[in-house]
């Protein structure tokens, strides 16, 4: 009988391991939300909120479906485990009364054959108490599962070994201060979330040292991906990006941030108010 809990126990907390399917989701559903609102100029101007509703809207369909599918298993199994315990309430009874007419029928006084109706309900409340002290373990069993979940997709993130290292002490650290002479020659870039989408292709830009230079062109057309591919937020696919003639993967990338002031598209006015000068 105990054996037949434990089995109960252990498809219990089975039951209780949710997919992390939804977790998922919502986590791509809020991520979307956020990106929108944040750039909400930028959607509205582009006329994209259909896009973005239809988007949310999937996320949270399939968020549905996979709760769905999980609702059904943690069902099935609850359902499982109250038809296993009363079967096993109702063949423990049978058996224990069979042992006892047994015992009246045949007259028997020797253990284990003579049985009496308080040696049977004793056993039995043995084993079901018993049972149920083990279920008990379902719940931390659950939580200790959820954690284990949450934490390796932080984990995977911090094992994750960067294709650019901006605290390495590798590369080229100058002495003297760069010049200031970029030149970046037939590059093609596509950002690693749209491979298939080619911000940069074939593009060639040299900037003389002192040169003021703008960037002219609708959203999207690459403006503000040159400068994270010249402090090296990203890498060209093909081409190259160099600064006073040295391909700036040669340099070490702390050091080439600290030679470059960048300020974004839409600073903070504290920004220009105390620290621009």
């Amino acid at each position: 009988m105990l054996i037949v809990f434990k089995k109960c126990f252990f498809l219990q907390n089975c039951s209780l391991f949710l997919p992390t399917g939804t977790s998922t989701q919502y986590a791509k559903a809020g991520g979307l939300a956020s990106e929108s609102l944040s750039s909400i100029r930028t959607v509205t101007a582009l006329n994209a909120q259909p896009d973005i509703i239809s988007n949310y809207r999937k996320f949270l369909i399939e968020a549905m479906r996979i709760g769905i599918k999980s609702g059904l298993r943690v069902g099935f199994a609850t359902g499982m485990i109250w038809l296993v315990m009363l079967c096993t309430y109702a063949i423990t009874l049978w058996y224990g009364s069979t042992q006892i007419a047994d015992t009246l029928e045949y007259g028997y006084t020797d253990w284990p054959r003579a049985q009496t109706g308080g040696k049977v309900y004793s056993a039995f409340f043995a084993c079901l108490i018993g049972a149920f002290g083990i279920g008990q373990l379902a719940p931390p069993a659950a939580a200790f599962t959820s954690a284990r979940v949450a934490a390796k997709t932080f984990l995977s993130v911090i094992a994750r070994k960067p294709l650019i290292d901006g605290l390495s002490e590798e590369g080229l650290k100058p002495n003297d201060r760069p010049t200031g002479a970029v030149k970046i020659t037939n590059m093609t870039f596509s950002y690693p979330t749209r491979p298939d989408i080619n911000v940069c292709k074939g593009y060639n830009l040299t900037i003389e040292p002192g040169q003021s230079c703008a960037l002219v062109g609708p959203s999207g057309s690459g403006k503000s991906t040159i400068i994270s591919l010249l402090l090296r937020f990203y890498d060209p696919n093909s081409g190259s990006v160099t600064l006073d003639g040295t391909d700036i993967r040669e340099f070490n990338t702390r050091w080439l941030r600290s030679q470059i002031g960048y300020v974004g598209q839409e600073p903070v006015s504290i920004l220009f108010t105390m620290y621009l000068r």
